[in-house]
């Protein structure tokens, strides 16, 4: 499966996307495709040492956020579904997490930043 964005600058120390690049328009976000089939996947084209796997996600307290956003995708399911490459993911902080700085505490969620 393809990676679904224009460009992309990866970074293999942290094994996240440095940014992604999509083209998106009226006719991306108007079709019928949909998450539900979809399963994340690692890029096998990246070293085994340098790629983002799903363990590195597991019990992190981190979601794999998508830097291109499937739902910009709706027009083709295989697009959809090549959005769940972990190449193109990022951590993602879930609702209620609280986040602890020095001298500062923010709590993310219902509340907003």
């Amino acid at each position: 499966m393809a990676i679904n964005v224009e460009l992309q600058s990866y970074n293999a120390e942290h094994r996240v996307p440095n940014w992604v690049c999509e083209r998106i328009n009226k006719d991306t976000l108007t079709q019928n495709a949909t998450r539900k089939p979809c399963k994340f996947f690692e890029d096998k084209t990246i070293d085994e040492l340098f790629r983002s796997r799903l363990s590195d996600y597991r019990n992190s307290g981190f979601d794999r956020g998508h830097l291109a956003a499937a739902g910009n995708h709706s027009y083709d399911q295989d697009a959809v579904c090549s959005t769940f490459n972990l190449a193109s993911m990022g951590p993602q902080v879930t609702e209620d997490i609280v986040v602890v700085f020095p001298l500062v505490t923010w709590r993310l969620g219902l509340q907003g930043i």
